[in-house]
């Protein structure tokens, strides 16, 4: 049972110690009354607003807090907008709503700016973490299964305090996990950290209302005594002993540490198990006494199927359409699913036996001992990459190889050094280091940076590598030359990228910037300035749109290109080539007339829909335009990558500019399109539509209120969640669902021709709500069952108080 609300809202108030800083600030406003000898009800009418400030700076606060911990939006809303700080202070109604609403209007923007300066943070947490449980078990760096995640997630939100949010984002950042078992795990430490929070609101003992309040009053004072903000195994031994003590009845300690008990609630916990083993009195229970659970939740059987399954799928979906297959690929599979499985703690017995019975390569090798082999494969695997990542930071001194091996250092330091460095800018690269890329990376980079590398040595540090661990025997055809192909294959990408930057320093040279900007309008007058192509282009254009005579416009062209006299020519034809397709777009896109609706158009009308809007807005078209565009496509969800780059590409004014290469989209347009949707996303991840008090009386007003600050919040295409939050907010300003659901099939730009379809938003948005008053009115009995059965003594319940607990108590209700 969670705290309530209230109690929990004034409880974080007065932390903040807020009626101690209202008071010094009113002390401080009196003394500068007195001392300008103004009346004290004046000057404090006129600083009214430092007395709000305080209130509304603890109010926000308190706001997000509450969030974080874990309780829901819909209520912190409804509780908040009965119970502002300001009604303590002032009782005029009209500066109360205003009040409270400018509270609300802030709480979007103050969880956003929380989630960005926690994330950086909250990594180096994580992974600082994680260090230290990978020691705790004996494990490599990167196994964890979901009782390790959780205790990773767990130490996070109870011990570091990182809102839950932002917990997520780290590992979806850092780890492999996908979004559905990121989302699941959350879920269940959210759980415990709520378990958490119940003990930390605990009330004394003697005032325990039920057989939680005794739980939880005692592991708080159990946590106070020890300093410790998380409990274990052994803690809750000694919880238990306590509650023996106190002759509570086992049914009532077992109801009460399956309901309230943190640990027992642990993700990759079954926590009837553990409570079992808790009850059994057994402090040497090794299955629990170190909090790690040795029987795996899923069977070695269905993890290795599952595992090879998945290996097939990723495979099939790259158009390898074999998959995993016998005398192909098998062995490397193999190698790498045992290596999750030694991840995850099955015993060797266990990968032994399901290996021979699952796994054909086993049959069909001629040796024996090919299992033995393969686990023996993935255990060196794992102890490389062990290794690698373990090593200290490898500081390398200034010079070239030769002098930094006179130094020192091994070539390995060397490689292991720029992997450090890598790893330090993609964090998750650590999951993968048996891939390919990882050593052709590494080694394009050490023969970059040391151009003196001995290859015979290099040749021998990636001989030793995790990929090359992994390819021993496996019979592919990568295997064959493996290490000198990496090395060949960073020389010759070496090479040429040299003959690139030979060509790309001529290009510079012959087209050397002498001047920032070329204003548009420039005249053959301006003959000593020099430009680079990209700004001659811009005044080219402006000229020809004025209707320049053509010899006019090659003279100025050819007066401001510094290039040799030989290329003149074919780049003066060059720039009015492209500025003629340039002026043919921006016709084509002043000419179309929008039509249809996004989502249900083409990609190129739903492209030249919105450049034709930018346009007529802006009266103008610039390089800003297009990856905004492509942002709304993506996030349209229904066009597919090459389609939008292709649009862009043919029909884009400023993709055919002179200076502009091919690369324009995939350089520019589309990585600044994936910026802005993912900051969009995240922003609308935490948004709730702002439930102000002074609200119009018609729904459809107060909807099109609400999704307009949505639009102007949000810079994303309108899409049915942004309804259901739109839904959720007027539900609790106290609109009838009827009216709501006429709203949204009046105004809502979601519905197009489906039925009924502001209904269902409003059911959809109005179930969330039945279920969290649900909760609520669960709470609340079970605190008014024990209203007048206090515990009154503080270490012995009274037989009296048992009895009543054993009547009143219905068992699992919490």
């Amino acid at each position: 049972m969670m705290e309530s609300l209230t109690h929990a809202y004034l409880r974080l108030i007065d932390k903040l110690e807020v009626n101690d800083k209202v008071a010094n600030s009113k002390a401080a406003l009196l003394h500068q009354a007195q001392s300008r000898n103004i009346k004290p009800e004046e000057y404090m009418a006129q600083h009214r607003e430092d007395i709000v400030k305080i209130y509304k700076q603890a109010d926000l606060s308190v706001i997000c807090d509450l969030m974080d911990i874990g309780y829901s939006w819909r209520d912190v809303m409804e509780n908040y907008a009965n119970n502002p700080m300001i009604i303590n202070e002032y009782d005029d109604a009209a500066l109360i709503k205003q009040y409270t609403d400018e509270v609300i209007e802030l709480v979007n923007a103050e969880r956003h700016k929380r989630s960005k300066t926690d994330f950086v943070e909250a990594s180096d947490a994580f992974e600082r973490i994680k260090k230290n449980l990978s020691k705790k078990y004996m494990d490599d760096d990167n196994s964890f299964s979901e009782y390790h995640d959780g205790e990773i997630v767990i130490s996070m939100l109870v011990n570091e305090g990182y809102p839950e949010k932002t917990v997520a984002d780290v590992l979806m950042k850092n780890t492999e996990h996908d979004e559905i078992y990121i989302k699941s795990l959350m879920e269940k430490c959210m759980v415990v950290k709520r378990a958490y929070s119940d003990i930390q609101a605990a009330p004394p003992l003697a005032k325990a209302r039920n057989e939680f309040d005794v739980y939880r009053s005692l592991a708080k004072e159990h946590m106070a005594k020890l300093g410790i903000k998380t409990l274990s195994y052994s803690d809750d031994m000694a919880i238990f002993e306590q509650l023996k003590a106190i002759k509570l009845p086992d049914k009532f300690i077992r109801t009460a540490m399956l309901k309230a008990s943190p640990v027992a609630n642990e993700p990759g916990r079954k926590n009837e198990a553990y409570v079992e083993a808790v009850l059994s009195g057994d402090s040497n229970h090794s299955e629990f006494s170190d909090g790690l659970a040795r029987q795996p939740v899923v069977d070695v059987e269905q993890e290795y199927k599952a595992l090879i399954e998945i290996y097939n799928s990723k495979l099939k979906k790259k158009g390898i359409t074999d998959g995993v297959k016998e005398g192909i690929n098998r062995v490397y599979f193999d190698t790498l699913a045992v290596k999750e499985l030694f991840n995850k703690h099955y015993s060797e017995a266990d990968i032994v036996r399901v290996l021979k019975e699952f796994s054909p390569e086993d049959a069909a090798r001629s040796f024996p001992g090919y299992t033995l082999w393969v686990m023996t494969k993935a255990r060196k695997l794992i102890e490389k990459e062990e290794y690698i990542l373990s090593k200290p930071p490898i500081i390398l001194p200034e010079g070239s190889y030769s002098e930094v091996i006179a130094q020192g250092f091994a070539p390995k330091d060397i490689i292991i050094s720029l992997l450090q460095k890598r790893l330090e800018l993609n964090p998750s690269m650590r999951h993968v280091l048996h891939k390919n890329f990882v050593d052709k990376d590494l080694a394009e980079s050490a023969l970059s940076r040391y151009p003196d590398f001995d290859l015979d040595a290099m040749r021998g540090v990636f001989a030793n590598f995790p990929r090359a661990i992994i390819l021993s025997g496996s019979k592919m055809a990568e295997e064959k030359n493996y290490v000198e192909n990496v090395v060949e294959t960073a020389k010759k990408r070496i090479d040429k990228q040299k003959e690139t930057n030979k060509e790309s320093e001529q290009l510079k040279e012959a087209f050397r910037q002498k001047q920032d900007v070329l204003h548009q309008g420039v005249t053959g007058e301006t003959a000593s300035m020099k430009m680079p192509i990209y700004h001659v282009g811009r005044a080219a254009l402006s000229m020809m749109q004025n209707n320049t005579d053509e010899m006019v416009l090659r003279k100025m062209i050819i007066s401001n290109v510094d290039a040799p006299e030989d290329q003149m020519e074919a780049i003066t034809n060059s720039i009015i080539k492209k500025n003629r397709e340039v002026l043919n777009r921006m016709k084509i896109v002043e000419e179309h007339i929008p039509s249809g609706q996004d989502k249900s158009v083409s990609a190129r009308i739903f492209y030249l829909n919105r450049l034709a809007l930018q346009h007529e807005l802006r009266k103008s078209i610039n390089a800003s335009m297009d990856p905004e565009i492509v942002k709304d496509m993506l996030a349209a969800k229904v066009y597919k990558k090459t389609e939008i780059k292709d649009v862009v590409q043919e029909l884009s004014p400023i993709a055919a500019q002179p200076g502009r290469g091919s690369d324009y989209y995939m350089e520019y347009v589309y990585p600044t399109a994936v910026s802005l949707f993912r900051t969009e996303k995240e922003k609308l991840k935490t948004y709730h539509p702002s439930p102000r008090q002074q609200k119009e009386e018609n729904a459809d007003r107060e909807y099109e209120y609400h999704k307009q600050q949505i639009l102007e919040a949000i810079a994303l295409p309108f899409e049915t969640a942004m309804d259901v939050l739109i839904a959720e907010t007027m539900l609790l300003q106290g609109y009838p669902e009827y009216e709501i659901a006429g709203a949204l099939d009046e105004c809502s730009p979601c519905r197009e021709n489906q039925e009924n379809y502001g209904l269902s938003v409003t059911k959809n948005a109005a179930s969330k709500s039945i279920v969290e008053e649900r909760e609520t009115i669960v709470e609340t009995t079970i605190e008014n069952t024990y209203e007048d059965n206090s515990l009154v003594n503080s270490r012995v319940l009274s037989r009296n108080v048992t009895e009543n607990i054993r009547s009143t108590v219905v068992e699992g209700g919490s």
